[in-house]
């Protein structure tokens, strides 16, 4: 595995939890600027060349991939729930123009 690669890995590790950050606080206008980028990273992460060669140098980065995808589950995980969330409040917001369509047509 080239340093370059390791470096990204690094680096897609620490955008992960600046965007994990992000979403656990619920700071959805800067993550929506934030994930686009943090997207692409890892479009290009998964199409990289990931041969590992068995040395214990590469335990870090073993460690730094595994870190990595279960930061993006719990990553995924928040936004489910804000899409939830959203959902609810199209829902109710349909509702409400529902309602004052009909108040406004009696």
């Amino acid at each position: 595995m080239t340093s370059e690669t390791i470096k990204h890995i690094d680096h897609m590790l620490e955008h992960n939890t600046r965007v994990l950050h992000m979403a656990k606080a619920e700071k959805w206008e800067i993550f929506a600027d934030e994930i686009e980028a943090y997207a692409a990273g890892m479009r290009s992460l998964c199409e990289m060349e990931l041969a590992f060669s068995v040395h214990e140098d590469n335990v870090n980065v073993y460690d730094n991939l595994a870190l990595l995808l279960v930061q993006q589950r719990s990553l995924m995980e928040a936004i489910q729930v804000r899409i939830d969330e959203i959902g609810v409040d199209i829902t109710r917001l349909r509702k409400s123009h529902s309602s004052a369509l009909a108040y406004y047509t009696v």
